[in-house]
């Protein structure tokens, strides 16, 4: 394949280069797995499977004779996730193979995978490396199948580099716990992986594992692709540096991104992206531990994007017709079986809105024969053309500008074509729960958290399993910041803070189902975070001894019901202590229903009484209810001064301590 990267690009890939084989320390020792015997012939392609006849049929030509005995995988995409492996049996012809294994379920749409079994030759190319004290292992452009096992690291000074000049992907089809290991209970250092795409098939459970002693890592511009469980797992590793490095399942809610545990320190990801996973970044400390190396701690998280697609997800089915019913709380199908859906799922109803011919850009749809403005056309709507779909982002009179074009298989990012497009109107509702036809929702919501009963003959699209956390650090870690990052389409909160002493400044969090930023644990900054339309609410408040200062919050909650009595825009609940709560603006507009308060301090448990706490110099505007409420006979010890806005108390026995309202 010939290199479109521009001469000013390659000369600083090659500076990149350079650093990092200092870091190796034998950038002398080469290791091309080629030269061991590795082909890197994998190929993929989408097709069909029959299940009677073992016959795999493909859209394109793509098959020979020679890859009779060759490793085959078909895997089902998005919520219909199923993998198998088999070896091609016979061939029949350039579109046509039948297995040698029969596999039980016939397919209408699979992602069929073959490959020559490469681990053989590149396990020689690092023996080679190993024997030699260090250096670089190198993989040309390819499809690499580690089809007999995985590769254990058990030495230092290793710069693995695949190709900036084309794809370089590692593969398996069977499971395995890691495509790269660090072998345990080696102290191992100065590794580095650069421009390799780590394809996990939803079977391999870490696509790298760093294990406890290792140190001095880097990961740069890399690619983890559907992982069975984990993208990178950092247990007990220091000295981490992760960055410009994309992990994405295939819109199904599968796999965590980054997995830290067991005293993982000293850890950087940057510029990094995740996207339709179950989990972004999760860190799992020891809370029962006082020592801090026991912890994990000194992470930090910067200029990332998360989007974990939560009303976006790929349908374990959709149906709609006759037999479909909506009630305001139900979707009944007698034709449907509902087996297999997690409560708390997501429903999706797709009412057409505009139709017609368009014409395409990365980032806009344009139609000159609709007035999209007055047609109603508004931000979040869906708009499918060509097996692509995209969310619309801004709406002008004859264009729209949406976030992204996807596949509407995988949610992978696909180019439209300019033809004819739908717009939907979606409703979302959340599975309460399930019989074998029928579907039980809290609602039916829009984006604006208006409750509407879907119109008789609307498509519903049905998930498997919501998503989960963008960011969570679990009780036990210390000095977690997150900063200059996006949040984008959580389920559960999008960034989750417990442990001490952490900070989360100036993010952009926005359209999750549950609360933007939930603080727990003490001693931690919030500030200068914009969170907006929020599915529960945008800051919630459990800490002790932190400081949320100069948050800009907006239009939160607008889906999300639980705790109604205490919804809003910053929420400060029973338990919290000796807060500083600061300069905050918190705005609604009269278009979200749900959004009754804007601060609400709730304190109805007496063994949890929230005191201590300095609200001084919020602004709060156009609540339903009250733009600032003290709820509950424990919320009253509390200083105020300055605040800004419609003040109500409920339940308050004294009043609120040294109150200006």
């Amino acid at each position: 394949m010939k290199s479109t990267i521009p001469l000013v690009m390659r000369f600083v890939r090659a500076l990149s280069l350079g650093a990092l084989s200092l870091i190796s320390g034998s950038a002398s020792t080469q290791a091309n797995v080629k030269s061991y015997g590795a082909l890197g012939d994998g190929k993929i392609a989408d097709g069909t499977f029959d299940s009677p006849s073992s016959t795999v049929h493909l859209g394109s030509p793509l098959f020979t004779p020679q890859d009779v005995g060759k490793p085959i995988l078909l895997h089902g995409f998005g919520s219909t996730v199923f993998t198998s492996d088999s070896t091609i049996g016979a061939f029949v012809d350039s579109r046509t193979v039948k297995l040698a294994t029969p596999l039980p379920t016939s397919a209408h749409h699979v992602q069929v995978q073959w490959a020559t079994d490469d681990y053989p030759a590149i396990g020689r190319a690092v023996a080679a490396i190993r024997a030699a004290g260090g250096g670089t292992l190198l993989f040309n452009p390819g499809r690499y199948l580690l089809g007999s096992g995985h590769i254990v690291l058990d030495f230092s000074n290793l710069q693995i580099t695949g190709s900036a000049e084309g794809p370089t992907v590692l593969t398996a089809f069977r499971p395995a716990p890691a495509l790269i290991e660090m072998a345990a209970g080696r102290a191992l250092s100065q590794l580095s992986v650069l421009d390799l795409e780590f394809d996990c098939n939803e079977v391999v459970i870490n696509a790298l594992a760093l294990t406890p002693n290792t140190s001095s890592v880097v990961v740069s511009k890399c690619h983890f692709l559907k992982p069975g469980s984990i993208g990178i797992g950092i247990s007990g590793a220091s000295d981490v540096k992760v960055n410009n490095t994309l992990f994405e399942a295939l819109g199904n809610a599968t796999g965590t991104g980054i997995l830290l545990q067991r005293g993982a320190s000293n850890i950087g990801i940057d510029h990094c992206t995740f996207r339709y996973l179950q989990n972004g970044i999760l860190m799992h400390g020891n809370p029962t531990a006082s020592a801090d190396s026991s912890m994990v701690r000194d992470v930090t998280i910067t200029n990332c994007h998360f989007d974990l697609g939560w009303w976006l997800t790929v349908p374990l089915f959709s149906h709609s017709g006759p037999s479909v019913e909506y009630t305001p709380t139900s979707v009944v199908d007698p034709s449907a079986s509902f087996a297999g859906v997690a409560q708390n799922a997501s429903v999706r109803v797709m009412t057409p809105l505009v139709n017609g011919t368009g014409a395409v850009t990365a980032s806009s749809l344009s139609d000159p024969a609709k007035n999209f403005a007055s047609l109603g056309v508004r931000q979040g709507d869906l708009i499918e053309m060509e097996n692509v779909i995209a969310v619309v982002d801004q709406v002008l009179p004859h264009k729209l500008s949406v976030e992204e074009w996807l596949d509407d298989s995988t949610r992978l990012v696909k180019q439209a074509g300019s033809g004819q497009y739908r717009i939907y109107r979606w409703l979302i509702g959340k599975a309460v729960s399930l019989t074998p036809e029928s579907v039980t929702v809290d609602a039916w919501r829009d984006y604006l958290g208006n409750v509407i009963l879907p119109p008789a003959g609307s498509i519903y699209e049905m998930a498997a399993r919501p998503a989960n956390y963008s960011v969570h650090a679990e009780p036990g870690t210390t000095r977690i910041h997150v900063q200059h990052s996006s949040f984008l389409r959580g389920y559960s909160d999008q960034c989750s803070i417990w442990g001490l002493d952490s900070e989360v400044s100036d993010n952009t969090i926005r359209d999750g189902e549950d609360m933007g930023i939930t603080l727990n644990g003490a001693n931690h900054l919030v500030t200068n975070n914009y969170v907006h339309h929020q599915g529960a609410g945008g800051i919630y408040i459990d800490a002790v001894g932190s400081r949320i200062v100069n948050n800009r919050i907006e239009d939160t909650p607008w889906v999300n019901v639980v705790n109604q009595e205490s919804l809003g825009e910053m929420v400060v609940w029973s338990g919290a202590k000796n807060n500083l709560i600061s300069g905050n603006r918190l705005e609604a507009h009269p278009s979200m229903p749900l959004v009754r308060f804007g601060l609400v301090v709730y304190g109805k448990d007496a063994q949890k009484p929230v005191i201590g706490n300095q609200f001084i110099d919020n602004t709060s505007t156009g609540h339903l209810v009250a733009d600032f409420a003290v709820i509950g006979a424990h919320a009253s010890g509390n200083k105020w001064e300055r605040n800004s806005g419609r003040f109500q108390e409920k339940g308050v026995s004294s009043g609120p301590a040294q109150t200006e309202h």
